[in-house]
């Protein structure tokens, strides 16, 4: 434990010594082990023709403290399981290890093997060797810088597996080496992972291999353990690549993990998710910023394997933010948050003093909240800020001057899928009838609520009928809807009898569904004649709407945070409010269900911008 700490303190140093610095407190850390560390130097040294090999060996060294191999005796009594499964290829174990410390999230402090304390002479020797023939032999490398190759093809773990020889072991197929040579298109290029094959046996990693091999049920990966494992098959077979993160997204709830090859300009975002920050993981060292004694760093900031390159992948700005009032930085770090599981996480860390905040590479059409701490206590700065396409800031500030009404339907914008499911109404049309012949039907007007995921129609006449048939001119990709209401003319449901098959429709959760059959007609029996005046179909959603029965509270931000607007039960699939303080940051909080919910604005005409 003394040695873990030692190695902990360190790290802040070493980020910001020169190369010549971290190897010699490299060396320091490895102790005992310092000998077997020195001899790879020594072998590489010897000949001036190895010059290359012995730039390799220093950079491993000197980056190798905090690189570590999980023991926790439940994880080693797993890999041993997956090792000795030999009819499961090599490749498909070695990336079963790797994720180990996501499918089996541990509850406890991880035991750890420094790798300065544990890694041979043999080990690292054998391991340089191996990378160096793969940057010989294999053609596309010959395009790639050698920094490249020291961060994304040279180290020997990727995450926290097991030390293995596992170069010596995946090798591409002699033959695919010879073909690709051979072929002027493609052989210079970074893209042609599809391309390369290993030797028959060693097929890629499926998800069944890993449940065979671990005894659980079918594993639908995350995209934190899908990009780990791409990252190690593409790094074994001379494809440099990389793992990204964004560790909380800006217009979204959670975090997003991908694989990028290092190298390749054809890297982008998702076109609707905002990252404020873009992370990659390296082997090499980055700066990180030191505390002052007493001051609270959150730890994503403090992790010193994580490199910036958020200007790799979208436009950004960097904003100064100046406290408002008596407000000041008593640090000399200030953040900037975003809003994301209902609360505001710090995404990005800038350089502060009294009068001003600083901050480099952030990305643009986001909303943030500019942060000190005090203890660990997050102390707000001046009023939440959009950074607009130009990179300008436009503050939000509470104008109790000036006031504005508004209604809402949803508390989280809608999904590209959600505004596909509310085609429905396109095709759809209803009408009221006294018998099942349709003798005298009635069709019903539908009243344009301009919104999209749920239709409301009227009947003027109110007149007595006993049946309502939901009829489809076409059936759209989608012929679903969540529920379907039919009220009187005092407002209250009407009870109805239906077809079991469509039973969901009726359950009053907006989460579930029925299916139109392939007819497009269904018959609903109110079982006597009723007065109906007004019937809601809602499309098949997400659950954010607003919906008759749940209590809501409405929030807007000011200097101290979120002030309450009051609390109040929805009667209807809309919500109203009136004297609204103008130009302020508003949010809608369901306390009756849900988890998605996000920050808004309101536009000058009137409309709901979602952040």
């Amino acid at each position: 434990m003394q040695r873990l700490v030692t190695i902990f303190i360190a790290l802040f140093f070493l980020s910001c010594s020169s190369a010549d610095d971290r190897l010699e407190q490299a060396l320091r850390l490895a102790d005992d082990n310092r000998p077997e560390l020195e001899k790879v130097l020594r072998h590489y040294a010897q000949d001036p023709a190895d010059s290359l090999q012995l730039r390799a060996a220093r950079f491993l060294i000197e980056n190798m403290p905090g690189h570590y191999t999980l023991a926790v005796p439940a994880v080693e009594e797993i890999r041993d399981r997956v090792y000795a499964d030999t009819s499961v290829c090599y490749l498909s174990r070695r990336t079963i290890d790797i994720v180990l410390e996501q499918i089996y999230r541990l509850d406890h402090l991880p035991e750890r093997e420094e790798d300065v304390h544990h890694v041979t002479a043999d080990f690292l020797i054998r391991h340089i060797d191996a990378s160096f023939r793969m940057f010989r032999d294999y053609p596309w490398l010959e395009v790639v810088p050698f920094d490249t190759f020291l961060d994304y093809l040279l180290p020997y773990r990727t995450e926290h597996e097991r030390l293995q020889l596992w170069r010596d072991s995946l090798v591409a197929a002699p033959e695919n080496l010879q073909e690709i040579a051979a072929t002027d298109a493609v052989k210079y290029s970074l893209t042609l992972s599809e391309v390369i094959r290993f030797p028959r046996g060693q097929e890629l990693l499926r998800d069944t291999d890993v449940s065979r091999v671990l005894g659980i049920g079918p594993v639908r990966s995350k995209c934190a353990d899908q990009a780990r494992r791409d990252v190690f098959r593409l790094r074994s077979i001379g494809i440099p690549a990389a793992l990204d993160y964004v560790p909380s997204y800006a217009n979204r709830d959670g975090e997003h993990h991908w694989y990028s090859v290092v190298g390749n300009d054809e890297m982008q975002m998702e076109y609707y998710r905002k990252a404020p920050k873009i992370f990659r993981y390296t082997y090499s060292r980055q700066p990180v910023p030191v505390p002052r004694k007493g001051e609270y760093i959150p730890p994503l900031f403090l992790d010193p394997f994580l490199k910036d390159v958020t200007d790799m992948y979208i436009p950004v700005a960097n904003p100064v933010v100046k406290p408002v009032g008596n407000r000041t930085v008593a640090n000399p770090h200030a953040y900037l948050c975003v809003f994301n599981k209902r609360k505001w996480l710090p995404a990005c860390i800038g350089d502060a003093d009294k009068r001003e905040a600083r901050f480099k590479n952030v990305g643009r059409n986001a909303l943030y909240l500019p942060v000190a701490y005090q203890g660990r206590r997050q102390h707000h700065l001046p009023y939440p800020f959009v950074i607009d396409a130009e990179g300008s800031v436009r503050y939000l500030v509470p104008d109790t001057l000036s006031r504005l009404s508004v209604r809402l339907h949803r508390k989280y914008p809608t999904t590209l899928q959600v505004s596909r499911y509310s085609r429905i109404f396109d095709a759809l049309s209803l009408s009221l009838m006294s018998d099942t012949c349709a003798r005298d039907s009635v069709a019903l007007r539908r009243v344009d609520t301009h919104q999209r995921y749920y239709g409301c129609w009227e009947n003027p006449t109110q007149a007595r009928t006993r049946y309502c048939e939901l009829s489809l001119s076409y059936l759209p990709m989608s012929p679903n809807f969540s529920e379907i209401v039919f009220f009187d003319p005092e407002g209250k449901p009407v009870e109805s009898k239906i077809n079991p098959l469509y039973a969901q429709g009726f359950d009053g959760d907006p989460l579930t569904y029925c299916t139109f059959p392939h007819k497009g007609r269904i018959l609903v029996d109110f079982g006597r004649p009723v007065a109906v005046s007004r019937i809601v179909l809602l499309a098949r959603g997400d659950g954010n709407g607003v919906y008759p029965g749940d209590e809501y509270e409405l929030f807007y931000h000011d200097l101290d945070g979120w002030r309450s607007l009051g609390r109040r039960v929805a009667i209807d699939y809309f919500l109203d409010y009136d004297n609204l303080p103008a130009g302020a940051l508003y949010w809608l909080h369901n306390h009756t269900r849900g988890v998605e919910e996000r920050p808004f604005t309101i536009t000058p005409s009137g409309d709901i911008r979602f952040w």
